[in-house]
Formats: C-alpha cells, structure tokens, sequence
C-alpha cells in the first residue's frame, strides 16, 4: 500500500505541480483505516526550481501538505484521492499575501 501511496500521490503532485517543485521528501503522519477505506496523511518538503502558479522560481523549501484517501477492495487499492495544500505552498513563495489583497 506504500508504495502505492507514493505512486499515487507523485503523480497527484507532478500533475499539479509537474517540474517546479522537486526533491520532495515525504513523510506520513498518520493514517486512519475504517471499512474498505483508508486515509493517510502526510507532510513533507521540497524545493521550489520552476515557475509556479506566476511566482518565479525562488529556490526555497517548501512545506508540503496533504491527505490520500484509499478505497481497498479485495485487498488491493481499487481507487484513491489526494489533497495537496497549493494555497500554503504559494503563500510560502510569497505569492498571496493578505496584506497585498487587503491595500487593492
């Protein structure tokens, strides 16, 4: 099931976010199973190198945050979501600030 999860959530993650963020460490924080599903959520790191939703590369570390809900039929993953926190990752970037939105 890891494996799948980091398969998964890499791909959620390049489709998102494809070559601007890289060298994404990941970590689980926790994970709750219930009925045939599965949640697990997870944090982590990266480093931002391209441009990303209009905010020029910056060459920082990002936080990383989301959670990847499985479905598990016959004990295999039959499907699976992801949430990742692109809001957090541009405010990190400095491309949304509060302050900016409150003076237009």
């Amino acid at each position: 099931m890891l494996a799948s999860f980091f398969y998964g959530d890499s791909l959620l993650f390049s489709l998102f976010v494809g070559h601007s963020i890289i060298n994404a460490k990941i970590v689980v924080e926790g994970t709750i199973a219930e009925a045939d599903k599965v949640a697990i959520q997870w944090s982590g790191s990266a480093t931002h190198k391209g441009p990303f939703l209009d905010v020029r590369p910056t060459g920082k570390r990002v936080k990383l945050e989301g959670i990847t809900i499985f479905s598990v039929v016959k004990g295999r993953v039959a499907e699976q979501w992801g949430e990742l926190n692109l809001f957090s990752i541009l405010r990190q970037l400095g491309g949304f600030s509060l302050d900016q939105r409150l003076q237009e």
